[in-house]
């Protein structure tokens, strides 16, 4: 047996129809790498966000320690208490930024 091409006729309204459905599949697909690109994104600030809230903890945890010459630094108290309200305020913008970021 040959193999023969074989022609048929195909009604316009079919392959409109075909066209329109290949044309969404293309959609849906381009559409599924755009969630996939957020997707990602989303992860990717969730995990800045917590790296930043640790941050913020531990400059908090330093203003505790200069407050209270836990570190044993000979300096005078209005510079500690300047070093330690400085660093606390860097932490709890941090802390904030991050707890905005994770929960976005």
């Amino acid at each position: 047996m040959e193999n023969r091409d074989i022609d048929y006729d195909i009604p316009p309204d079919l392959k409109e129809v075909v066209q329109r459905i290949a044309q969404d599949a293309e959609d849906m697909e381009l559409r599924l790498s755009e969630f996939k690109f957020v997707h990602s994104m989303r992860m990717f600030g969730v995990a800045v966000g917590g790296a930043i809230f640790i941050l913020g903890l531990l400059f908090i945890l330093v203003s505790v320690f200069v407050f209270g010459n836990l570190f044993g630094l000979e300096l005078t108290k209005k510079i500690r208490i300047v070093i330690s309200a400085t660093s606390g305020i860097i932490g709890i913008v941090q802390i904030i930024a991050g707890v905005l970021l994770i929960g976005k």
